[in-house]
C-alpha cells in the first residue's frame, strides 16, 4: 500500500469520516442514489471529486452520493470513456432501449370472436 493509500485508509477509519457517512446515509434515505434500493452493507459513499488532493475534504456534502457496490463500479468504469466522450451515454442508453425492446413480452392482443 502506498502513502495514499495508507493516508485515505486512515481517513476512512476516522470518526469523522463515519459521523459524515451517517449524516449522508440518513439524507438520502439509506438508498442508493442512483437505483433507489436499500443500501446494502458494503455500499460506498462515492467522492465526486477524484482530486486525491480533496479526498479529506467534506466541507462540501453534495459532492458525495451513497452508492451500492456495484453501482459505485458501473460509475467509475463508465467515467474513464465519459471525461473524454459524453456521447457514450447515449449510446448505453441505445442499447439498453434496445435490449428492452427484445426483451419485453408483445403487447397482449385482443382475439377476434
Amino acid at each position: 500500500m502506498n502513502e495514499a493509500q495508507k493516508k485515505k485508509a486512515s481517513f476512512r477509519n476516522s470518526a469523522k469520516w463515519k459521523k459524515f457517512k451517517h449524516f449522508k446515509n440518513v439524507e438520502q434515505g439509506g438508498v442508493c442514489y442512483i437505483t433507489h434500493k436499500k443500501l446494502p452493507k458494503g455500499a460506498n459513499l462515492h467522492h465526486m471529486d477524484l482530486d486525491d488532493s480533496h479526498y479529506t475534504d467534506i466541507s462540501k456534502p453534495e459532492n458525495f452520493v451513497y452508492l451500492c457496490k456495484s453501482m459505485h463500479e458501473v460509475i467509475h468504469t463508465i467515467w474513464r470513456y465519459y471525461k473524454n466522450d459524453q456521447d457514450v451515454l447515449d449510446r448505453i442508453k441505445e442499447v439498453l432501449d434496445r435490449m428492452l425492446e427484445i426483451n419485453s413480452p408483445p403487447p397482449f392482443e385482443k382475439e377476434n370472436n
